[in-house]
C-alpha cells in the first residue's frame, strides 16, 4: 500500500492529497461537525463503515495514473534507521490487592499507594449520583454528571459479582502522552495531543489532580497487565483526556470504551457495549478471566485441566 521511494512526484502528490482528505474527514467527525450518517449519505462511507473506494480518498482505489492502488506516501523517518535501537519491553504494572467489605464491595487495600480509591462495586456509582439528585459522586473535573462512567442500573451491573470477586486490581489512566515521548531518538518529541495512550495513574482521590486540560500520563510503550485464567480482577481506567474534544489535533474522540479479547467477560465490561465514558470519570471493568465452557464441567478436558494446575473441576 505504501509507495516506494522512487515513485513519481505526481503519484506522491496524489497520495498526499488523499491522506489530507481522509484527515479532514476524521477531524470533522471527531469534532462533531459531521456525523457518520452524513458520510453514508454523501457516499464517502460504505455500508460496512469503511471509506468508499474513490480516488483522492482511499489508498486502495485505482490511481489516476492507471496504477493500483493509489497508495500512501512514506512516513518521514527524520534520519532514523531501521533496527538501530532495541525494541522496548512493555511496562509491567503492579496489581493492587483488594479485600472484601461487609456490604460486598471490594476495597483497594489501604497499605497501597491507592488507598484513597473508591471501592469497586457491583452497581455503578451512577446509581448513587442519581439517587442523591446529582449531589454525590459528581465528576470532579467537569462538575457535571457522575464520577463513574459505567451506566446505572442492573443492565450494567457486574455480572455474577459474588462469584467473580476480584482479589486484585489495576489502576490505569488514558491521557495525553508524557513529556519527552519519542518513537526514536532521531525523531521529534510527540505533541501531547497527537498521541493519547494508556499509562499508570499513581494518584489518590478519584479525578484528582486531573483537570479540564487533561493529564500527561500516557506512555508510548504500553502497560502490561499480568493475568491468569480463573483469577478475576478489576481494571479501573480513568479518563484523563482534555475535556475539550477539539484538543486532539484532529483524531478520535476523548470518550474511550475498552474492549478485551480472549476472555469470557460480561457485556458491561467488554467495551463492545458502546459504554463510552467522559473526561474526569473512571470505568471499572470486571475481567472474570473465565475459561471457555466454565459452566459446562461435563465437557472439560480433565487431563488438560489438571495439567495446568487447576485440580479437579467443581461439580
Amino acid at each position: 500500500m505504501y509507495l516506494t521511494r522512487n515513485a513519481s512526484k505526481r503519484r506522491v502528490q496524489e497520495a498526499l492529497n488523499a491522506r489530507k482528505n481522509r484527515l479532514e474527514i476524521v477531524k470533522a467527525l471527531s469534532h462533531g461537525q459531521i456525523s457518520r450518517r452524513d458520510l453514508f449519505r454523501w457516499g464517502l462511507f460504505t455500508t460496512t463503515g469503511l471509506l468508499a473506494m474513490k480516488n483522492g480518498l482511499s489508498p486502495y482505489a485505482r490511481s489516476a495514473y492507471a496504477q493500483v492502488p493509489t497508495g500512501t506516501p512514506p512516513s518521514p523517518s527524520f534520519g532514523a534507521r531501521k533496527f538501530t535501537i532495541p525494541m522496548p519491553r512493555l511496562v509491567t504494572q503492579r496489581p493492587v490487592p483488594m479485600t472484601a467489605m461487609a456490604n460486598g464491595d471490594m476495597w483497594f487495600e489501604t497499605n497501597s499507594q491507592h488507598g484513597d480509591e473508591l471501592p469497586a462495586r457491583k452497581l455503578s456509582y451512577h446509581d448513587d449520583f442519581t439517587t442523591s439528585g446529582g449531589r454525590d459522586f459528581v465528576n470532579p473535573v467537569t462538575g457535571r454528571g457522575p464520577m463513574e462512567g459505567r451506566p446505572p442500573g442492573e443492565f450494567f451491573a457486574h455480572q455474577r459479582w459474588g462469584e467473580f470477586q476480584p482479589k486484585a486490581g489495576y489502576i490505569l489512566s488514558l491521557g495525553k502522552v508524557a513529556p519527552g515521548s519519542r518513537y526514536h531518538p532521531n525523531m521529534p518529541e510527540q505533541d501531547e495531543n497527537s498521541v493519547w495512550a494508556f499509562g499508570a495513574r499513581p494518584h489518590g482521590l478519584p479525578g484528582h489532580p486531573s483537570h479540564a486540560g487533561g493529564l500527561r500520563t500516557g506512555t508510548i510503550v504500553p502497560p502490561l497487565l499480568r493475568m491468569r485464567y480463573d483469577e478475576p480482577l478489576i481494571c479501573r481506567i480513568y479518563n484523563d483526556l482534555p475535556v475539550d474534544r477539539t484538543q486532539n489535533n484532529g483524531f478520535g474522540r476523548n470518550e474511550p470504551s475498552t474492549h478485551f479479547h480472549n476472555a469470557h467477560n460480561g457485556a458491561e465490561s467488554d467495551g463492545a457495549c458502546n459504554a463510552y465514558h467522559f473526561p474526569g470519570t473512571f470505568y471499572d471493568y470486571l475481567w472474570s478471566a473465565a475459561v471457555a465452557r466454565r459452566d459446562m464441567p461435563s465437557l472439560w478436558d480433565l487431563d488438560h485441566h489438571v495439567r495446568w494446575g487447576h485440580g479437579q473441576p467443581n461439580r
